[in-house]
């Protein structure tokens, strides 16, 4: 147990799930939920204004995902613990989430008792993973020595990011305003992304981020997910 207040910053895109946890989260003894948000980019600003002890982070978010928000997150509050809540126990999110800073990865699917634990083991210092995935990355490595590169792997931070909004329906043009590059950039990245994932356009593209765990099929600005 820890002595002080476990203050908690919950990012998920879906509001049930933030308003449902957020009930269940402050009805724990001395823990507090202290701010919400729906991106990857708002949750950023909300733990710079708060710096709660966890924060708790989707990694299928919209405008910046989780792996991308939680490596920022750690970069500037290396000592606040982060969880990643997701429906995927694949060991490629999981060593992903790790390599970003985050010390928790907690499968969507288990009982709530899972990420009470997960919390405050996080929040004394210590790492927790899911027992689902610690079997899944397990096995990978007894299988395979290590944990296998993906087609993601042969792209930037940057491209993945770049993939990552193209795929939810941005145009270049909004690429560039949200990353801050050139529009000259921005059309450099989508050319260099379709040619060296060796895909034919955009469809394509967005097929490809939603296998990749990039995009949520529902974060597509359309709203219709596509079809596979």
């Amino acid at each position: 147990m820890v002595d002080n207040p476990i203050t908690v910053v919950l990012v998920d895109d879906h509001e049930m799930i933030t308003q449902g946890l957020g009930v269940l989260l402050n009805r724990l003894p001395g823990v507090k939920v202290v701010g919400t948000a729906r991106n990857g980019r708002d949750g950023i600003k909300v733990v710079d204004t708060l710096k709660p002890s966890v924060v708790l982070l989707d990694i299928e978010l919209p405008v910046l995902n989780g792996i991308e928000a939680a490596q920022q997150i750690h970069k500037k509050h290396p000592k606040i613990g982060i969880v990643m809540l997701s429906a995927h126990p694949g060991q490629d999110y999981v060593i992903r989430s790790l390599r970003a800073g985050a010390v928790g990865y907690v499968s969507k699917g288990p009982a709530f008792d899972e990420l009470r634990f997960a919390l405050r083991t996080v929040a004394n210092g210590q790492m927790f993973l899911s027992p689902v995935v610690c079997t899944d990355v397990l096995k990978t490595y007894l299988q395979k020595g290590g944990p296998a590169r993906t087609d993601l792997d042969s792209l930037t931070p940057q491209q993945q990011l770049v993939t990552q909004l193209l795929a939810e329906g941005a145009t270049n043009k909004q690429v560039a305003g949200t990353l801050s590059i050139s529009m000259k950039t921005a059309e450099k990245h989508r050319h260099d992304i379709l040619e060296r994932l060796n895909l034919s356009g955009i469809a394509a593209l967005t097929l490809f981020a939603v296998r990749s765990g990039l995009v949520d099929p529902w974060n597509i600005r359309s709203k219709t997910p596509p079809r596979w």
